[in-house]
């Protein structure tokens, strides 16, 4: 086919004999297909042979091929113009594909990413520098020596996703020190050993750990910290190493200016106030954050709640620990421009 349209293309081209010529043409039921699917022909213009040529009519070979076929009479020219491939509908099927291989290229990425962020947490857990063993050696040369007293050991187990901290510390030698500690101190270096610790690791790190005696064993702390954005949690057990003092006025500069958590957002207390008539306890804490009254207004009840007994429990037990009885905590949450955000009573009965 393509054959006969170049050959009537050429004799056009070279200019053809003007006359006329009687021939004879063989008409053998002759089908056009293009990509495969048939031609429609009208009778009188169906393909013929001529001494084994396949003639087809100009027009019908070119609408066939996708073109736009004209006839300038004037000129006696035949126009040839090829039409453009693409239909609203394939547009927007192409338009529909680009879309969708962006989607997966972007899918790819992030798989990309994530993968790079396990194998660096991974190389970043299995190096040298960065094993217990190397971080005990790290924290012990920085912080062993620290109010006075010399830590005996810091001992770490477990691995990336939580860690087991064992503080050992002799009381035959250093008991003076540590009877006139008060709890913040401990608690704030605590929290230096945690960060320390989340650091190497990551911050989602799990945390656990005592503080013991090495002259009888007994256990004067324990502590936790759950990773994220949870606060340090110490239970004090060294009533018979500091004395045991019932007084309250100890326990109220212990609290000042330790953090909590409610939620994301974060709480220090500024302010404690210790009732004998009741029993109660009342603490007022604020927050750093700039729209903090935003914050507040999105937290759900349950994790008010939540939050609400943690505070209450920590309360009770740095009471405990001086033998201060407590019937009820009461805890005023401030923003960062002293307005009241809310206030709850907490019974310990």
């Amino acid at each position: 086919m393509l054959s006969a349209i170049l050959l009537l293309a050429l004799c056009g081209a070279a200019g053809a004999t003007v006359g006329s010529k009687q021939i004879n043409v063989n008409y053998n039921n002759v089908t056009i297909y293009t990509n495969g699917k048939a031609v429609t022909v009208a009778a009188d213009q169906e393909p013929f042979l001529i001494k084994g040529v396949t003639y087809v009519p100009l027009r019908v070979a070119g609408e066939a091929l996708n073109c736009d076929v004209n006839w300038d009479p004037n000129a006696k020219k035949v126009l040839i113009t090829t039409k453009s491939t693409a239909t609203a509908t394939d547009t927007a099927i192409l338009k529909a594909q680009l879309t969708q291989k962006d989607q997966q290229i972007a899918d790819l990425q992030q798989k990309v990413a994530s993968l790079q962020n396990q194998l660096d947490t991974s190389s970043k857990n299995i190096s040298s520098g960065n094993s217990l063993s190397s971080l005990e050696s790290t924290l012990y040369n920085k912080y062993s020596d620290w109010k006075n007293i010399t830590i005996d050991s810091i001992k770490l187990s477990g691995d990336a996703n939580n860690v087991s901290v064992q503080v050992q510390v002799d009381l035959s030698r250093y008991g003076y020190q540590w009877s006139s500690l008060q709890n913040s101190d401990i608690q704030s270096w605590l929290n230096t050993i945690v960060g320390a610790i989340q650091d190497q690791y990551s911050s989602s790190t799990g945390i656990d750990g005592s503080i013991v005696n090495l002259a009888d064993k007994a256990t004067l702390a324990v502590f936790s910290n759950n990773g994220g954005d949870s606060s340090l949690s110490v239970i004090f057990q060294d009533k018979n190493y500091r004395g045991g003092s019932s007084s309250a006025s100890s326990v109220e500069n212990d609290l000042l200016s330790t953090d909590y958590s409610v939620g994301n957002m974060r709480f220090s207390v500024y302010q404690v106030k210790y009732y004998s008539s009741d029993n109660s306890a009342f603490i007022y804490l604020d927050s750093s954050n700039s729209n903090a009254a935003t914050q507040w207004s999105k937290l759900s009840y349950a994790t008010i709640q939540t939050a609400v007994g943690s505070i209450g429990d920590d309360i009770n037990r740095q009471y405990s620990a001086k033998n201060v009885t407590l019937s009820y905590v009461r805890l005023y949450f401030y923003d960062n421009n002293n307005n009241l955000l809310n206030n709850y009573k907490y019974n310990l009965e």
